[in-house]
């Protein structure tokens, strides 16, 4: 969960609000095989792979700027949903 509270931080930074289930990091880590006690960096590459780098290359082209809130959460894949503050809808994308 620290990671994710990092990656919502330097998300802040840009001028972008961040937003997850609390139970993110259980979401992305079911799809993995992970052994928990293997340490933090099989963490850290299931994180980058599956949530920095989809949300990175959203970025990239375009999808998303400076001062938008997004959700994001896994299904079968990552879903990014961009909220829209007068009326709370959502946009999906996913990755």
């Amino acid at each position: 969960a620290e990671q994710l509270c990092r990656l919502q931080q330097r998300m802040k930074k840009v001028g972008v609000d961040l937003q997850m289930p609390p139970d993110m990091i259980d979401q992305l880590l079911d799809s993995e095989a992970l052994i928990l006690n293997e340490g933090a960096r099989p963490i850290k590459q299931v994180i980058r792979k599956k949530l920095e780098d989809p949300l990175a290359q959203a970025f990239l082209v375009g999808k998303y700027c400076k001062g938008d809130s997004i959700f994001c959460e896994m299904a079968q894949e990552l879903e990014i949903r961009k909220i829209t503050a007068p009326s709370l809808q959502k946009n999906t994308v996913v990755v």
